[in-house]
């Protein structure tokens, strides 16, 4: 949807002379609708869970990756590379973390 759209409803003619809704895209501002509840203090510990929910998929994403890949190259490969696999996962999901604020 196009920015700063939030709302599209097509309407088309019935048969009695009325017009009926065809379809609706996009959320209105109905009660409940688009913002999420929160208190204001626990704005930015949520924002930093959030980050760090997404470093540790991040973290387990690309050591599986990294698992697979190992195993496939070699026989009892992923034994071998298994430090090094760890600490580029875990460098990757560190870069996720340095966005979180503090305060």
């Amino acid at each position: 949807m196009i920015k700063g759209v939030r709302k599209i409803t097509v309407f088309a003619p019935n048969e009695n002379g009325g017009i009926d809704v065809v379809a609706k895209y996009g959320k209105g501002k109905g009660k409940g609708k688009g913002r999420r509840r929160r208190s204001r203090m626990l704005k930015v510990p949520e924002r930093n869970m959030r980050k760090v929910n997404e470093a540790a998929r991040a973290f387990i994403d690309e050591l599986d990756t990294r698992h697979e890949r190992s195993t496939r190259k070699k026989k009892d490969g992923w034994l071998r590379d298994s430090p090094k696999n760890v600490m580029k996962a875990n460098r990757k999901a560190l870069k996720k973390l340095q966005k979180m604020r503090i305060f």
